[in-house]
């Protein structure tokens, strides 16, 4: 059986139009299809987010960043590296500080609450899934299901932890 091979794209510039209007260059293209046909911890996927976030922090463009980072933290999860999990939750949350995105503050906990109860932090892990909660809105955040995580945030984020405090 051959496997498909991505190369990430040399440029943000070829970008491609989508209903989100957020979502856009080849490389991330890359980077969601080499998750899709080998993983999203697979080799490809993260070297297509890292040639992303290259090329978005040469550009100095946040939003672009973002989805690169959060690929990279897409990867990393899938591949089991908590460590580094945390690590990108991490820099997704800075990236978030002070923002009134609500696309991107949700999504960064959305990292954030899946990287807390996979490192044995049920508390933290409660508290961002409950700002997750606040943040959705079904109309305009369903569709992130097909933009990070293959799966809808307001599902993830409805699921109820017993946490004994």
């Amino acid at each position: 059986m051959s496997r498909l091979r991505l190369r990430p794209c040399s440029s943000l510039s070829s970008a491609v139009p989508s209903n989100e209007g957020r979502r856009g260059s080849g490389t991330f293209i890359a980077g969601d299809l080499a998750g899709l046909a080998e993983g999203y911890g697979s080799a490809g996927a993260a070297e297509a987010y890292a040639r992303a976030r290259q090329l978005a922090e040469q550009r100095s463009d946040p939003q672009q960043l973002f989805i690169a980072v959060y690929g990279l933290w897409q990867s990393a999860n899938g591949a089991g590296r908590v460590l580094d999990c945390r690590r990108l939750s991490n820099r997704l949350q800075q990236l978030t500080a002070g923002s009134t995105d609500d696309d991107l503050l949700l999504e960064a906990h959305h990292s954030a609450w899946a990287t807390c109860l996979f490192t044995g932090q049920p508390v933290a892990a409660q508290e961002h899934s409950e700002v997750g909660r606040r943040l959705y809105d079904p109309e305009r955040h369903r569709s992130h299901r097909l933009l990070y995580g293959g799966h809808d945030p307001g599902v993830c984020a409805g699921k109820r932890w017993t946490v004994k405090r």
